[in-house]
């Protein structure tokens, strides 16, 4: 019998579990930061001594993986009718970002248990291989999962919330220098656009406009 707190894997970053032995039951719930741990076990062990503990399974809460799929249907109802809220190309964007940049690493958490903490790490690890705005639109997709869950009473808190504050400030952000082996010169781009033109000619013109205008492709996309 008794309340211990651990983490399940040791590491900094990694959460902080609660686990309970009680009556021949056994419980763990992952709590998150270590001082938060230590407090949930000390609210048990006082329920234990007063005999009011129920160990009986609660029902989980729905996973960020989850939620982000019932947001994202919710996004789809808005683009039908004669004046759509939103764009296809819009929903097809979020979709994406959370694919290629959320759903990896947050979709099998409960979204109660996703802290600032986390979101925060989560993003600065982002920052490594993506452009600052680009973070910036990932941090705004999750945000808008976690207000609907906070809207539906899942979560006591949107954990995105501020958070852009710390992350992008002038101290905590440093921009990624530009790679200039990636930039296209002037000859690698006209052999670029004559190849194109002579080997694919139905994809000349849109390579040709990226070249000269600079636009981003989900605006290419959106062209008619």
């Amino acid at each position: 019998m008794g309340v211990r707190v651990r983490q399940k894997i040791k590491g900094k970053g990694n959460p902080w579990w609660v686990f309970i032995s009680h009556n021949g039951k056994r419980m763990s719930r992952r709590v998150g930061t270590k001082k938060a741990a230590e407090e949930a076990a000390g609210q048990i062990e006082a329920q234990i001594t007063l005999g009011t503990l129920n160990l009986d399974k609660p029902k989980p809460k729905p996973t960020f993986g989850e939620y982000s799929q019932k947001w994202l249907k919710l996004i789809e109802s808005q683009c039908k009718g004669n004046e759509p809220r939103y764009k296809l190309s819009t929903l097809e964007e979020y979709e994406a970002i959370l694919r290629l940049h959320v759903l990896p690493a947050l979709k099998d958490y409960e979204i109660n248990n996703i802290n600032k903490a986390r979101v925060r790490d989560h993003l600065i690890s982002k920052l490594n291989n993506l452009s600052k705005r680009r973070v910036e639109s990932v941090m705004s997709v999750m945000s808008s999962v976690f207000e609907l869950a906070l809207d539906d009473d899942i979560i006591d808190v949107n954990p995105t919330s501020k958070v852009s504050k710390r992350l992008f400030s002038k101290n905590g952000y440093k921009k990624k220098p530009i790679d200039k082996t990636e930039i296209f010169t002037p000859d690698e781009l006209n052999l670029l656009l004559e190849t194109c033109e002579r080997h694919f000619p139905e994809y000349y013109l849109f390579f040709l406009t990226a070249s000269r205008t600079g636009m981003r492709l989900g605006e290419l996309l959106a062209l008619q």
